[in-house]
């Protein structure tokens, strides 16, 4: 108890004290790839305003390997890769329009916001390969090119296999997802598109049977304890096609020559349009559904197959006041106008629903003498089920001496909206569950105030919720009578003093209503290490270690019938560390780790659970190679 209480208070006073560190420190010595490429999401209008993010070779944090960290870096899971999780800092406000509801495994898939589309000059690929015990591994791979000066393509792939250690624990998920650029000779007209393929299969295991089994550590082969479901898995498959193009409306204003041009002072903006297609389908089987796990047998008792499709087309029409040669700097007033039409198509478990809406949206961006900015944005449903829900938000910036790089910004953030709960909270037919509600929208407000600059993120949320709705110990849904209050505050804060390192996230979050939001307290993550440069930079070595520590709460619990987490009030659990230790290096453009995951399960105690009855991962051995090409 005292180590763990001397741990959290060293890891609370680094990550407060970074709010006041103003010096950089940054001597790390990390060589630079000069052949960094750099890519894009989401849209072109985010190539024109500058929104570029850099793929580089940097070796710290190479062994957090895992894709949850993409999203999050706090995050509960059941104990082995590919397996569905729950992000652990409270976030309430989705994305307009219609809401499936069923979200714990986003972070696997390839999505049309978080596709990337690569600027390039030459051919770059790269291939990653894990290999973990119990045959665990996991495999990627890019590839982008330019095929012509106009035209690019490219390609990414995922695979996770993981059997796990425990029975009925496999993980088997693949995504692919194949990008392409055009853009005229004078960027007139550019047109980015993508295919996407997701396919996530996971077996259910229902959790222990005992969780003391576990606690006492009786025998060491993990595979024979028992457990709650031995016949059960979930499967989820999506296939989806985005484009998205965009048209000047004035020709690009030409100078002196062929080759060179000027910006116009005004201009009459661009049209963009956006379609897309998805369709996704979550299956869940179970070949022994009276075995007892559950309550309620509807249907069948002989065989689970729940099913259910969610089909959709997306046109989006929008006029910016972006040009040819935009971007934040040069383009300091942004405005945009926008309506998109959407028509969804649900079915599976029930009569077959068709959903038509119309979103109309505008937003604005203005940087103001290059020391304040404004931006903000906002949009309204009108058409079925959801027609009525709206979303807002505003942020004011200030950055301090008109220099973002060096000094950083404060910036204040308002978000507001009332959204109608996701379609699986209001109804579900299936073998295990059965409802049909009549929930109130959910209005959420949020307050926001950060400071941000390179190596350093330090902030607080203040979040009001009515009429929230969330699974209760039954995991059957159920909307709060009065109002939730939610506060979180976060520092997260990288330290470099010479080939010392010290990456710290800190986060304290709490909710007014724990019978509707459970939150562990305080989140902490620790990883310190030292790096070194051998062979005149050829080679780069990296030694370190990583704890983590979240305090005890009576955490959500998984119910895999309805893909869903719930709460629960029977098992409190947290209070443990997490501890790792790992070798990074680099040599010229390959990357790879050794890491020795949870090395402190060597001598227990044995009750680190992230989510009730669904042990952490074991001590174990892990490598890791990431190895980039470029041509």
């Amino acid at each position: 108890m005292m180590i763990k209480k001397a741990f959290l208070t060293l890891i609370l006073f680094a990550g407060f004290l970074s709010v006041s560190f103003s010096q950089e420190c940054d001597t790390l010595i990390e060589s630079k790839d000069t052949s960094d490429v750099h890519f894009y999401r989401h849209n072109v209008d985010s190539l024109a305003l500058g929104r570029l993010h850099s793929y580089r070779m940097h070796i710290s944090g190479v062994q957090n390997y895992d894709q949850i960290f993409r999203v999050t870096p706090f995050f509960a899971s059941l104990g082995n890769p590919g397996l569905l999780y729950k992000d652990l800092l409270f976030n309430p406000i989705h994305p307009n329009g219609f809401n499936f509801g069923i979200r714990s495994f986003d972070a696997y898939l390839f999505t049309k916001e978080n596709t990337e589309y690569y600027q390039l000059k030459d051919p770059f690929s790269e291939l990653i390969y894990i290999l973990g015990p119990k045959k665990e591994q996991m495999l990627g791979a890019k590839f982008h090119t330019r095929i012509s000066p106009r035209i690019s393509l490219g390609a990414d792939f995922r695979y996770i296999f993981a059997p796990g250690r425990y029975q009925r624990q496999k993980s088997d998920n693949k995504s692919l997802a194949i990008s392409g650029q055009y853009f005229t000779k004078s960027r007139r007209y550019g047109v980015i598109a993508s295919y996407l393929f997701n396919k996530v299969y996971v077996y259910e295991n229902g959790g222990l049977a005992a969780d003391s089994l576990f606690e006492n550590n009786t025998g060491s082969d993990r595979n024979v304890i028992p457990v709650g479901l031995y016949s059960a898995e979930n499967q989820i498959r999506e296939i989806s096609f985005v484009a998205n193009q965009f048209f000047n409306i004035q020709k690009q204003h030409k100078k002196l020559n062929d080759s060179t041009y000027v910006r116009r002072n005004i201009h009459a903006g661009r049209i963009t349009h956006t379609f897309s297609y998805a369709k996704q389908t979550q299956e869940y089987m179970d070949s022994d559904p009276a075995a007892g796990f559950y309550d309620n047998i509807y249907k069948d008792s002989v065989l689970t197959l729940d099913s259910v499709y969610h089909f959709q087309i997306v046109n989006k029409l929008m006029w910016s006041n972006l040009g040819y040669l935009d971007s934040t700097e040069r383009k300091p007033f942004y405005i945009y106008g926008a309506v998109r039409h959407e028509y969804h198509e649900l079915g599976g478990y029930d009569e077959r629903k068709y959903f038509n809406q119309i979103i109309p949206s505008a937003g604005i961006y203005w940087l103001i003498r290059q020391t304040y900015m404004i931006s903000g944005m906002a949009e309204f449903v009108t058409g079925d089920y959801n027609g009525g829900d709206f979303r807002a938000k505003a942020r004011f910036a200030y950055i301090p001496g008109k220099i973002e790089k060096k000094y950083g910004r404060i910036e204040l953030g308002f978000d507001l909206a009332n959204q109608k709960p996701g379609w699986f909270y209001q109804h579900y037919s299936a073998n295990n569950f059965f409802w049909d509600n009549d929930f109130k929208r959910m209005g959420m407000s949020v307050f926001s105030l950060y400071y941000k600059r390179q190596r350093l993120k330090a902030g607080i949320e203040y979040q009001q919720l009515s009429h929230y709705v969330a699974l209760n110990p039954e995991a059957i849904p159920h909307q709060a009578d009065g109002g939730i209050n939610v506060f979180k505050a976060v520092v997260y804060k990288d330290f470099r003093f010479s080939i010392i390192g010290i990456d710290t996230k800190v986060a304290y979050q709490t909710a007014s209503n724990k019978d509707f939001i459970a939150l562990p307290q305080i989140l902490a993550d620790l990883a310190a290490f030292v790096t070194v440069p051998l062979f005149k930079g050829a080679t780069i070595i990296q030694p370190g270690f990583r704890v983590y520590y979240n305090t005890s709460y009576y955490a959500d619990a998984y119910m895999p019938a309805l893909r869903s987490f719930y709460v629960q009030s029977d098992k409190e659990i947290g209070n443990f560390i997490y501890a790792d230790v790992f070798f990074n290096f680099r040599i010229k453009r390959a990357r790879m780790f050794f890491k020795y995951s949870h090395i402190n399960a060597l001598w227990g105690p044995y009750n680190y659970y992230m989510v009730p009855s669904y042990p952490m991962m074991d001590a174990g051995f892990r490598f890791g190679l990431s190895w980039k090409f470029f041509d």
